[in-house]
C-alpha cells in the first residue's frame, strides 16, 4: 500500500531523529527499496519505496493532507462524532476566525479547544479544508483510527475501525504522558495522535509475536514498560514470550493436585 510507504518514511525519520533503531517492518521496506535500485528494477529510490509513482502527488502534499486529516479526526470527536456539527464548526471558523488568524503561527490563547484544532487543520492544509459533511467524515476517517474523547481526559481514546478497544486504552494516562515527554514530543494534537498510533502498533505487533492473543492490562503495561526503556517490537516480543512462559508455569502449579491431600 502506498499509504504504508508514507507511514514507513515517518517511522524512519522518527527513529533517526531519536537516534533509535527502526522497527523490523520498516527495515524490510527500506531494504527492498535499496535492493530494487541496486539491481536496476527501479530507476530511483523514491519509486522503489513507493513514495512516488506516475501521476502521484508530491510526498509533502500527501503528508500535509494526512496531518490535516488527523486534526479533523480529533475535531470530529469534539463534535460528538457528528459530521453535521463539524461541518457547521468549519464553516463558522472559515468565516469568523481564519481571515484574522491565518497570519499567526499558533492559535490565540483565547481560542477554544475546537478552534485550536481547526486552526492547525487549516494551517497544515493551507486553508484547504472541506466543508461538506460527507467529505469531512471521509477525511477524518482516512486516519489510522477514530478519536473518542472521554469527558475530562487529556489523551485521545482510540478505537479500531471494527470497534475493538485499542491496547493503549489499558494504560494509565500518566504513563502515556510520561512516555510522550521522554521521547521529547510536543503537546500538540498531531504529536499525541502520531504517538498513540505508533505505540498501539508496537504493542500489537510485540504481543502478537509473543503469542499473546488476548492481552490483559498487565500484559500491556509490561510491554509499554519495555518500550519506555527504549525497546522495540522485537524486544517486546522477547520479554513477553518469557513472561507468557512464566504465566503458563504458574498456572500449571496452581492446577497441580495436592497428592498429600488426595492420599
Amino acid at each position: 500500500m502506498r499509504d504504508d510507504s508514507l507511514t514507513h518514511l515517518c517511522r524512519l525519520f522518527a527513529a533517526a531523529h531519536r537516534r533509535q533503531s527502526i522497527d523490523e517492518e520498516t527495515a524490510e521496506w527500506l531494504q527492498r527499496g535499496i535492493l530494487a535500485v541496486l539491481s536496476g528494477e527501479a530507476r530511483s529510490l523514491d519509486h522503489a519505496l513507493g513514495l512516488t509513482w506516475y501521476g502521484a502527488e508530491p510526498v509533502a502534499a500527501r503528508w500535509a493532507r494526512r496531518r490535516r486529516n488527523l486534526h479533523l479526526a480529533e475535531a470530529l470527536a469534539l463534535c460528538d462524532g457528528s459530521p453535521s456539527k463539524l461541518a457547521e464548526a468549519v464553516r463558522r471558523f472559515r468565516l469568523r476566525k481564519w481571515p484574522r488568524w491565518q497570519r499567526f503561527e499558533q492559535p490565540p490563547e483565547r481560542a477554544t479547544e475546537l478552534e485550536r484544532i481547526l486552526f492547525h487543520a487549516f494551517k497544515v492544509g493551507g486553508g484547504k479544508v472541506p466543508e461538506s459533511r460527507y467529505r469531512l467524515s471521509t477525511a477524518a476517517r482516512q486516519t489510522p483510527g477514530s478519536v473518542v474523547r472521554r469527558p475530562g481526559a487529556q489523551w485521545p481514546r482510540w478505537k479500531k475501525c471494527e470497534g475493538m478497544p485499542m491496547l493503549i486504552d489499558m494504560l494509565d494516562q500518566r504513563d502515556l504522558v510520561a512516555m510522550r515527554q521522554k521521547f521529547g514530543l510536543d503537546d500538540t494534537a498531531a504529536d499525541r495522535h502520531a504517538f498513540a498510533v505508533t505505540l498501539e502498533d508496537m504493542l500489537e505487533k510485540g504481543l502478537a509475536q509473543a503469542g499473546i492473543v488476548k492481552p490483559t492490562a498487565r500484559h500491556v503495561g509490561l510491554a509499554a514498560a519495555v518500550i519506555h526503556d527504549g525497546g522495540g517490537v522485537d524486544d517486546v516480543a522477547r520479554f513477553m514470550t518469557e513472561f507468557r512462559r512464566y504465566e503458563e508455569a504458574e498456572q500449571l502449579r496452581e492446577h497441580k493436585p495436592n497428592l498429600a491431600v488426595v492420599q
